[in-house]
């Protein structure tokens, strides 16, 4: 069975948090769009909490 699927991520539960912690303390600052939070499922891999404070904050 072939998909359409082009990239992979696994997210750690502590990045998931971190996610939502970063858009409920400043929600018109990140963004769910590819400016925002969508950039982090662009490439394939573990997305971890360093990542995603890195790349939100």
């Amino acid at each position: 069975m072939e998909t359409d699927v082009s990239e992979v991520v696994l997210i750690e539960a502590d990045a998931l948090v971190a996610m939502i912690d970063a858009k409920l303390r400043a929600p018109l600052q990140v963004t769910l769009g590819p400016d925002g939070l969508q950039r982090l499922f662009s490439s394939s891999g573990v997305l971890s909490a360093a990542v995603v404070m890195e790349q939100v904050v």
